[in-house]
């Protein structure tokens, strides 16, 4: 009897390794799932000994945060606060390695208004620029952000590598 408890007991504690093992596998599978959805990709291949990491080159063709601002102000009549604007350019592959990424986007926002390209609408509100020249900047604001689709066929016409899901404006 003593030896059929033992063995009980030693599977009981070989189901436990094997749920640790269960649980450890699932927070990996999380992790890459996440990754995956950050940088946009549909497919990719990861080594499951290591945590995957952003490529270095990820970033080379991602326009900052401001200059992302201005085109969206430059394309819209709206208003916009810090938290619609970050959902705007985050929907276009914008991203960031901040803390806090809606900082950065209100000090794309403040910026946008020292250089003139927007204006407050109200508190915490912004919207483009209403002055007689604003068709030229709007177009100059695009054309430094955002190549031709003739001059890059992979991109989505916001200066960002097109992505699955990602539209163009």
């Amino acid at each position: 009897m003593a030896s059929i408890e033992s063995y009980v007991a030693d599977l009981r504690q070989q189901i436990e390794a094997q749920e640790a093992a269960v649980q450890q596998t699932r927070a990996a599978l999380t992790h890459a799932e996440d990754w995956i959805q950050r940088v946009g990709v549909s497919q990719t291949s990861i080594n499951p000994e290591r945590q995957p990491e952003e490529p270095p080159h990820a970033r080379q063709n991602v326009p900052s945060a401001s200059k992302l601002v201005q085109v969206v102000l430059a394309e819209s009549d709206r208003t916009w606060s810090a938290v619609d604007m970050h959902q705007e350019i985050s929907r276009r592959g914008w991203r960031t390695d901040s803390a806090n990424p809606l900082d950065v986007v209100r000090t794309a926002l403040a910026r946008s208004v020292t250089r003139e390209v927007a204006e407050r609408a109200g508190e915490g509100v912004y919207r483009r620029k209403q002055t007689e020249s604003h068709d030229e900047s709007a177009e100059d604001a695009v054309a430094v952000a955002a190549p031709t689709a003739s001059s890059s066929p992979s991109l989505n016409g916001t200066g960002l590598p097109w992505h699955e899901g990602a539209s163009t404006p």
